[in-house]
Parts: structure tokens; sequence; C-alpha cells
């Protein structure tokens, strides 16, 4: 009997492979108490035999292990959580602190803009209001120069209602002063990722238009920022 199924990639068998032999360690010691250790084997037996003594799955093991270890109450008793504003900024899908800086962030509302604290959030100080744009899905700050700051506009979240922007913008004084540069088309903005040694290296991942295909819709890169 043929097998009539569509052939697989090396590519997507790779990322299956891995992701069934995570779910193998992660999950055997409970399921074998339950199904008996043959049938946790059973579930993959192609990609438990394949990895069974490979370096994927070696590594995937310990990083199960150490997921698995508990955690000492002691570690985090101490901790809590606690609002620090600003109180009227809505939802939020982008924020980043700053290298080097411990107690500066920034924060960027899907509909109110770009917000800052240097005081570990005691006050937000507005600092994008003089754009033409409030909506705001990624913030990045290069970790090489931390007066540089990039802004993805348009909120990253799909949902029934959402605000678009029109690109990317920068500061190099700290949120002083903005320049938009480019990307105008885009309307969503999803992450912003800069190279930690250039802070003129930057990628963006844009969402574009959330409900139809566009040309603007993938991962771009500048290299003179």
């Amino acid at each position: 009997m043929s097998d009539s199924r569509p052939p697989v990639s090396r590519r997507d068998f790779i990322s299956l492979a891995g992701k069934a032999s995570l779910a193998l360690s992660v999950l055997e010691p409970a399921l074998s108490h339950t199904l008996g250790a043959e049938s946790v084997r059973d579930v993959a037996p192609d990609v438990a035999r394949d990895f069974a003594d490979g370096d994927l799955a070696n590594s995937v093991r310990s990083r199960a292990s150490a997921l698995r270890t508990p955690v000492a109450p002691s570690l985090f008793s101490g901790l809590t959580w606690r609002n620090i504003g600003p109180f009227r900024g809505g939802r939020t899908a982008a924020a980043t602190g700053v290298h080097g800086r411990p107690n500066e962030f920034y924060f960027g509302s899907v509909n109110g803009g770009v917000w800052k604290s240097i005081d570990a959030g005691r006050v937000w100080t507005p600092v994008f209001d003089s754009q033409p744009v409030a909506s705001i899905g990624a913030i990045a700050v290069s970790a090489s120069n931390p007066d540089v700051v990039y802004v993805g506009s348009g909120e990253s979240t799909l949902r029934d209602s959402n605000g678009y922007g029109n690109g990317i913008y920068k500061s190099t004084d700290a949120g002083k002063t903005w320049s938009h540069i480019g990307l105008e088309h885009s309307q969503h903005i999803g992450k912003i990722a800069i190279d930690p040694r250039n802070p003129n290296i930057v990628f963006v991942a844009v969402i574009g238009h959330l409900y139809a295909a566009n040309p603007d819709r993938g991962v771009f890169r500048t290299k003179d920022g």
C-alpha cells in the first residue's frame, strides 16, 4: 500500500523533529505513569530513535531537566507587583529598558505614544506627542549608544480594533527629538532589533496590513540607520 501523504521538506522535518523531541523530554516522566514507558515512545518512534543519542536531544533534555527543577520559594517570596503608571496609558505592546542606565525605561502605548521614565517608573513623561502618529508597536534602544532609540509605529496586536502607524522613527538624543526614517506604508510593526555593536544596523519585523497582503510585510534591514 503506497503512502499518499505529501513529502516533508528537510527544513520542516528538522523543525518537527525538534518539537517532538522536546515534547517527549518534557512530558515523558508524567505520561509514563499513565501510559507506560513503551506507550510514550510510541508517540513518535522515528523521532525518538533518530534523536535519542544526538546532541540535539541531549541539549533538549538538559533544558527540560532545568525547567523541572523546583525553585526555592525564598528566591521570590519577597517580590511583589505594583502598578507604576501612567494610569491612563492604555494597552501596551512595547517596552524596553536602557543598557547601562538601570533606572531608564521607555514604553509605547498602542494608541498613546511613547513614554519615558528616568527614575525607575516613579514619573513617566510623554516624549512622542509632537509626531503625527500615536499607535506604537515596537521600541528598541541601542546597546552601544543608549541615546539612539528606534520606534515602530502601528500596534502589533491583531484584534477587532487597532491603531495603525506610518513606519519607523529614530531619536539620537534619548527621545527629545525624532526623525521619520522609512517604511511609511507598513501600518503595523512588531519588532525591532539593533546590532549591539552598531546603532545604525537595524532589523525590523513588519506585520503590514493586518487583513490583506501588501509589499511591506516581512523583515527589513538598514545599514545606515
